[in-house]
């Protein structure tokens, strides 16, 4: 199959992904049994480097120009980092592209890996280092593919194990080296600049959020699995605010954050910037009988200037 790539540019996300751009036809669409057909899109890291698929609707964000430490106390300096989430279905996936002192950026975050390794080789010029984090709540997969310049993280959660969407997403890369191309994730002979042909996805809807009355209590609680970093905003800098600003968050069974109230905030810069932050986050939903359900948590950030 050909695709027709085309850059995908956007004011918070500089980096330019070539999405494959859908016909007409491949809009979203409801039926009467609140479910979506979902087509996969295709995209491309720089340099034609790095291919995938990811279910379309995905949200975008953009951070840089921050250290992440080492145990051993060393400074990895990253210059950017983006990132692509998309849940659906009970399922979160990712990609983050990381630039910067890549082969420390890598340290720190294997570093703080709670799962198994279960790869670690040489694959078509990328080091490839693939963890599985396996509990009774979730199943979360995540793949490291690094260069010299630039490092490729994948991230896929799940309640369970073996997910289709996730083995599809994790079996959809392609690593590119001088026109050759790889398939990291599967056994299949692959053809260059070629990506595999996925059915769409009945996204599942929920038949009515009633976030009026959230559950108190669940039998799952949710997982968080992306926490963006709050960003400083130039009138909080001049100011020299600092402290904690706490909310309070519904973690809507649609996957999103539908409702933040303050509860405490030293001044409304800060308040603006952990709502911003708190839009972003990334989580499973928690679940009570088998079914997914809105529940309040609290969100703390801390604020300090030096």
């Amino acid at each position: 199959m050909k695709f027709v790539l085309s850059i995908l540019v956007s004011c918070i996300f500089v980096l330019s992904f070539m999405l494959v751009a859908p016909s007409k036809s491949a809009t979203q669409t409801v039926n009467s049994t609140q479910t979506k057909k979902i087509k996969w899109q295709g995209l491309s890291g720089k340099e034609n480097e790095f291919y995938f698929l990811m279910p379309e609707g995905f949200q975008t964000f953009a951070d840089g120009n921050y250290f992440t430490m080492t145990k051993n106390g060393g400074k990895a300096q990253v210059d950017s980092r983006r990132t692509l989430a998309r849940y659906i279905n009970g399922v979160v996936l990712m990609l983050e592209l990381y630039e910067g002192d890549v082969k420390d950026i890598e340290t720190a975050l294997t570093e703080r890996e709670k799962g198994q390794m279960v790869r670690n080789e040489l694959v078509n010029g990328f080091q490839f280092k693939s963890y599985v984090e396996k509990t009774p709540e979730f199943v979360w997969e995540k793949q490291y593919f690094s260069l010299k310049k630039r490092l490729y993280v994948l991230q896929a959660v799940a309640r369970g194990e073996n997910n289709r969407i996730v083995r599809d997403f994790l079996e959809s890369v392609r690593l590119g080296n001088q026109k050759q191309f790889a398939a990291p994730n599967s056994n299949k002979d692959v053809k260059p600049v070629s990506l595999p042909v996925l059915p769409e996805i009945t996204e599942n809807l929920p038949d009515r959020l009633d976030d009026s009355q959230p559950f108190q209590n669940a039998d799952r609680g949710v997982i968080i699995l992306y926490r963006p970093r709050p960003r400083f905003s130039f009138e909080a800098r001049q100011s020299r605010l600092s402290g904690n600003v706490k909310l309070k968050g519904l973690f809507s069974s649609s996957g999103k954050i539908t409702k933040l109230e303050v509860i405490s905030s030293p001044g409304r810069e800060l308040t603006v910037a952990a709502i911003k932050a708190a839009e972003q986050i990334q989580f499973l939903p928690a679940e009570k009988d088998g079914k997914l359900v809105s529940i309040y948590k609290t969100i703390e950030y801390s604020f300090s200037t030096y």
